[in-house]
């Protein structure tokens, strides 16, 4: 798998996981993304989480609902609908029919 930064955006974690959906928002919370004290504490030397765990932990945590719009966000298998940096994060050249973000 390939390495991600521990220090990600909003906008890098929305374009990981296909769009700005709750669980995108609750992510970058818990990841302490967009400043607050969270986000100061983080910064103190503090290591920082790792992405995707905690992407794995908060997904069997949200309610169905939210759960089917993370799983909604992302395109069927075989559609040719998917961002720049999914690809990437998947080692699979942008020519497979990646959109411009």
């Amino acid at each position: 798998m390939h390495s991600v930064s521990r220090e990600l955006t909003l906008q890098d974690l929305a374009a990981l996981f296909e769009g700005r959906t709750r669980f995108v928002e609750r992510l970058a919370g818990r990841l302490a993304v967009g400043g607050g004290a969270a986000a100061a504490g983080a910064t103190t030397g503090a290591a920082r989480p790792d992405p995707f765990a905690e992407a794995r932990t908060l997904l069997r945590e949200l309610p169905e609902s939210e759960q089917l719009e993370a799983l909604n966000a992302h395109p069927a298998i075989g559609a040719p609908r998917m961002s720049a940096i999914g690809f990437g994060c998947r080692g699979m050249p942008s020519k497979y029919g990646a959109r411009r973000m």
